[in-house]
């Protein structure tokens, strides 16, 4: 296992236009988590994806729009829980008509339901690269393509996912984290005060720089958006979830120097994102 110490982001090409520096779908928030939604895509536009076109339950489009101003926002038809309905994969497969994403992004705040299941085992059946994050995790049950894939649990769900114990997982966390990634070709980004990435052929990096200020919801769907702006941009998984971790750390590094643990917020991380990316 090596440490995560730093990860070196290849120049901009001068001349590319919006189209080759990717284009991420995310399927992500509901009624009660449309905070989750603004974050991760507001994340992943600060990263640098080219174009991001966010699926949202049409009941926070407005929240969402006011706060997320540089992504398509597509309304889908949503449940009585106020999550997607299974009418929204429609809506997907209209978009995929006359758009060709490089990656996409499923999970993060959208509600637990049998149309959450199907609709994140549609997105990994589609057989694009894909960060499975947040609610999305709970209904995991193994890749449905050979498409790069990221998971990236807390130590709660990766608990539920793995079916072990949090003691257990982090006594013996290298072992089994190892061991997940190869039996179901992922690369698994185990987050808590340490984070832990492990990919399918073995390697695992260490990221060491824990940071108390990122103890407060919507940390994770920062980082689900930035991992998945990182892929959509043509990292492999690998790079991608390593560049995604160790930069939400620098900018949340940033954050806690100006703000302190108590007072910053995910929303301030996303602020210094572009000075960490410098």
């Amino acid at each position: 296992c090596r440490l995560l110490k730093n990860f070196k982001l290849p120049a901009k090409d001068r001349a590319a236009h919006k189209g080759k520096n990717g284009m991420l779908f995310s399927a992500v928030g509901s009624v009660c988590y449309q905070g989750a939604a603004t974050l991760s895509l507001c994340s992943s536009l600060r990263s640098g994806c080219g174009m991001v076109c966010a699926f949202i339950p049409e009941d926070i489009y407005v929240p969402v729009a006011s706060k997320v101003t540089g992504a398509i926002l597509q309304p889908c038809p949503q449940n009585e829980r106020g999550g997607f309905s299974e009418q929204a994969f429609s809506v997907i497969a209209e978009q995929l008509k006359t758009r060709q994403p490089t990656a996409f992004l499923v999970g993060s705040g959208i509600g637990v339901s049998d149309d959450s299941q199907k609709l994140t085992d549609y997105i990994l059946s589609l057989g694009f690269p894909c960060v499975l994050d947040g609610d999305g995790l709970r209904y995991f049950a193994g890749p449905k393509s050979n498409a790069p894939l990221v998971l990236t649990p807390h130590m709660g769900e990766f608990a539920r996912m793995s079916g072990m114990s949090i003691d257990k997982l982090k006594a013996e966390r290298l072992d089994i984290c190892s061991a997940f990634a190869r039996e179901n070709r992922c690369v698994l980004v185990l987050k808590d005060c340490i984070t832990l990435i492990s990919a399918p052929d073995g390697r695992q990096w260490l990221l060491a720089e824990s940071n108390a200020g990122l103890a407060k919801g919507g940390s994770g769907d920062v980082l689900a958006g930035m991992i998945a702006s990182f892929l959509a941009q043509g990292f492999g998984a690998e790079d991608a979830a390593c560049a995604g971790v160790y930069y939400h750390s620098k900018a949340a590094g940033i954050a806690l120097r100006e703000l302190g643990a108590y007072g910053m917020l995910p929303t301030d991380v996303i602020h210094f994102i572009p000075a960490s990316l410098m």
